[in-house]
């Protein structure tokens, strides 16, 4: 059987699962605490604000990702955990692609070194194992409304002790929906 990614590409995302859901809950864990980009949530400083190609030439205060998590809470407390991964989506560099699942998870999609890459901040469950699969390749679209660009579309798959979560990325902002974002002006999605 032939795969998306390889035995090689399969075991190294494994891997990573079994890395970001081993410490991503400990005595130290922060959950319940209010969380800033001093350190607590797990991308720091990394996404500072400015102007990224893909969004509607505003620029993103330095903040925005600690007022996109705010915005979209954990479903059951708790840190995210980071995972990275290569992606198959077309990404121009200085571009960023932001998406979000009903359950608090976020996903980035930027070009790396001219490879496209997703980092997902993963909410915790009850009974994650470690392992996962991108199931849906991320669509990424430029935006009218936000500053990013968006997630349109991906599907991440995490294996439970009990089952399966199957995490569906979709914008930060869709107008017309509960689905709003401050970082965003108001509008039609198309």
């Amino acid at each position: 059987m032939k795969t998306l990614f390889g035995k090689k590409g399969l075991m190294q995302i494994f891997m990573l699962f079994v890395l970001v859901f081993s410490v991503a809950c400990g005595e130290n864990n922060t959950s319940g605490k209010k969380k800033t980009s001093s350190g607590i949530y797990p991308w720091g400083n990394t996404y500072g604000g400015g102007v990224y190609s893909g969004g509607n030439g505003n620029s993103l205060p330095s903040n925005w990702l600690d007022i996109v998590a705010q915005e979209n809470p954990c479903q059951f407390g708790g840190q995210r955990a980071q995972a990275q991964m290569q992606v198959q989506a077309n990404v121009n560099v200085g571009a960023l692609y932001v998406g979000v699942t009903s359950e608090g998870d976020i996903s980035l999609v930027q070009n790396q070194g001219g490879i496209a890459m997703m980092t997902v901040y993963i909410c915790p469950r009850p009974d994650l194992t470690g392992q996962g699969s991108i199931t849906k390749q991320p669509i990424t679209e430029n935006s009218v409304y936000c500053p990013v660009g968006q997630v349109s579309a991906s599907d991440v798959t995490l294996q439970g002790q009990y089952g399966q979560y199957y995490l569906k990325f979709a914008p930060i902002h869709i107008p017309g929906t509960d689905r709003i974002s401050q970082l965003c002006s108001n509008g039609y999605y198309y």
